[in-house]
């Protein structure tokens, strides 16, 4: 009996794991983030004139259960300035916009902090934000938008994606021949 008692101590146990691993009580061995790579990046006009506003918008792909992002936008404080941020969308859902600011101990760096309500998240390809620029330098040839201290938080743990930043070309102003 001790020998019969032994065996199926280890086939029920045995049992257990491969229920608890299969069932989704266990973590996958293969992350979700590894099935889908996220990547952020901004898409800005092709060229910009001295004086003038634009808009540029953070993309976002292949995101899966997003709760929340939080991240820096830097510029040179001497050519552009971020005047307002908007709330993006993703897969129709809005990501709305909690804090934005410029941090004092860095001009020209803008912190931005978003959030989803509820718990559920969201998944799937959009934009985050929208971000209201105006040039308030002149440009010689080009400055460029960076993206920084950047996080994606997901519904269950820390969303990997790959960030890219963007590069604005200047159109000198025209003039004007007497």
């Amino acid at each position: 009996m001790r020998r019969f008692g032994r065996i199926t101590a280890l086939a029920l146990g045995a049992a257990l794991i491969l229920i608890m691993a299969g069932g989704g009580l266990l973590p996958p061995l293969t992350p979700a983030s590894a099935a889908a790579s996220t990547s952020v990046s901004l898409t800005v006009p092709d060229r910009v004139l001295p004086g003038s506003n634009f808009t540029a918008t953070v993309n976002i792909t292949g995101v899966v259960n997003l709760d929340a992002a939080t991240y820096d936008i830097s510029v040179d404080p001497l050519v552009l300035k971020l005047n307002e941020v908007t709330a993006g969308s993703i897969s129709g859902k809005v990501v709305g916009v909690d804090i934005w600011r410029e941090r004092q101990d860095s001009p020209g760096t803008y912190a931005i902090v978003q959030n989803l309500p509820g718990l559920t998240g969201v998944s799937g390809t959009g934009s985050l934000a929208v971000l209201k620029f105006q040039v308030i330098g002149s440009l010689s040839t080009s400055t460029s938008i960076n993206l920084s201290n950047n996080v994606l938080s997901g519904t269950l743990a820390e969303i990997p994606a790959t960030w890219s930043g963007a590069l604005i070309q200047a159109i000198p102003p025209a003039t004007t021949v007497p």
